[in-house]
Parts: C-alpha cells; structure tokens; sequence
C-alpha cells in the first residue's frame, strides 16, 4: 500500500473513516493543528472498539485511518482495533510522529502494532524534526523496510516552494530510491500552528463581501470518529473538528454514518459547492 493507493480513494465518499484514538502527545511540534499535549483528553477503549465492531463484511469502510494525537501512545489498542479491521476486509493505515523511535530505532514493544498496520506514514518536516531528528526517522524508515513495511511521509512546507521540501525529497531519493512517496501539505493557522503561520505572514483565507463561487469541499469524503464522545464530525477540517457544529454530526454506528454522508442533503450541497456558498444562499 502507498500514497496513491490512498489518495485515490480520498475523494470518494465513505470509502474511509479517520479515527482519533487520542488528542495526547509527547511532542510540541510547533505547527500542531490539533494544540495536542500529554494532558489532552482521550476516551475509554470501549469507544472505539464499540464503534469497529459496527463494521460487517457487507458494510465496512475501506480504509480505517488511525490518527491522533499521537496513537501510538495506545499501540495495543491500535494493534486490536487494526485486527478487527482486517477481519471484515478494510485495510489499515496509521499516522505517527515516531516519538518512539528518537534513537534511530523500533523499541520491541511497538512491532506488533506496526505489523498489523498495511500503510505507517510519518511526519517528517522542519517543525517535526526539533523533536525527532530526520537521521534517527530514516534509520526508522530503514527499518520499517527491512521489516517489510509500506511507509510514507507527510510534510509540511510553508508553500508549495518550499525549499525544505525540495532537499527532503532529495535527500528521500537518494537514500531510499522513492520506495517513500512524500504527501506535501501546506501550513495553516490551525492551533499552535496559528502563531507559526503569522510568523510566516500566513493568514486564514478571506472570505470576502461577493457572493463565494462554487468550490466543492472534499473533507467531507472521509468522516472523522473520535473527540466527540456520542458522535462523528463529518469534515476533517481541524476548524470543524474544534467547532463541531450541528450539521457536520453524524451517528457513531458505521452502516448510518455512511448513508448519512452519502445521502444527507446538507452534506451534498457542502461537498458539491462549498460551505460559504450555501452559508450565503441561507
């Protein structure tokens, strides 16, 4: 499994779902959307295992992407939830910033979650590497390799140029020969990220007096389970996710969240033509 495997079904409704296994974390990447800390709230792993075992083989998303916070602060509770996935027929993709891995190498204790896990991706960017060097996740990365894992990396530039990214990608070719592919996203005044983006001279985009042209959102494609307690954020719009409005929410049991997102009006017209235009037609 690979970035393309992903971002292919990124764009199709309910062909994933995002679960939030914590908000904890042990780093303080400046850049943090999700402001995660180690006294951040988490729920009961009865939650999340009531929530997969709403998967059947006839209905199951795809893809089950576990994310946080940092998951593998919960690395039993991703290596059962991942098992279960598995069992109905979805596969399985995690997302770690590799705390544990800050000396260049796997502890033991976390490969039989890894090997449970079809795609791992990692952050790896300028903001990430004062809490993990990038030598100790490309000794990691080898690892992962030799072991027989599918890895990625999701970096964060300031923009599209970047020059962070272009030495990164460099360095990633010339050391593993493009078995990593590299998901590139943009910084955004999102949570601790807020400041870094001002220092950057980064805002929130504008929203402007005309009426907004029609841009379909795609956050909605994928719904994100976790940080609601009785509920599913149906954008994974860290903004949304923070401010849970009413009609992004969506029922914990998967069969009816995906009819929900496939077929809630709502939701259609937000998907097809954006937010703001339908916030201005209102």
């Amino acid at each position: 499994m690979n970035w393309s495997d992903v971002v292919q079904r990124r764009s199709v409704t309910a062909a994933g779902v995002y679960v939030a296994l914590t908000r904890k974390c042990p780093l303080h990447c400046a850049h943090c959307s999700t402001e995660s800390t180690m006294s951040s709230p988490e729920e009961d792993d009865s939650y999340y295992r009531d929530f997969i075992d709403t998967f059947t083989h006839e209905e199951h998303p795809e893809i089950v992407w576990f994310t946080g916070g940092e998951p593998m602060l919960r690395p039993a509770l991703v290596r059962e939830l991942a098992i279960k996935s598995h069992a109905v027929g979805a596969r399985t993709v995690l997302t770690t910033g590799l705390y544990f891995g800050r000396r260049g190498r796997i502890p033991p204790l976390f490969w039989p979650t890894l090997d449970a896990i079809d795609f791992v991706t990692v952050s790896v960017d300028t903001w990430h590497e004062n809490e993990v060097p990038r030598a100790a996740a490309f000794d990691c990365f080898d690892e992962m390799l030799e072991h027989g894992l599918d890895v990625g990396i999701q970096a964060t530039g300031t923009d599209v140029n970047d020059p962070y990214l272009t030495q990164l990608s460099e360095e990633l070719e010339d050391r593993f020969d493009r078995r990593i592919g590299v998901y590139v996203g943009v910084l955004k005044a999102v949570g601790r990220g807020e400041d870094v983006a001002e220092a950057h001279s980064l805002n929130q985009e504008a929203t402007g007096v005309d009426p907004p042209q029609p841009q379909g959102c795609g956050g909605l494609s994928w719904p994100v389970f976790g940080f609601g307690g009785d509920f599913t954020n149906a954008c994974c719009n860290q903004e949304a996710i923070n401010a849970r409005p009413d009609h992004l929410r969506l029922t914990t049991n998967w069969p009816d969240m995906a009819r929900g997102l496939c077929q809630g009006a709502v939701l259609r017209v937000i998907k097809t033509l954006g937010p703001r235009v339908l916030a201005h037609e209102l």
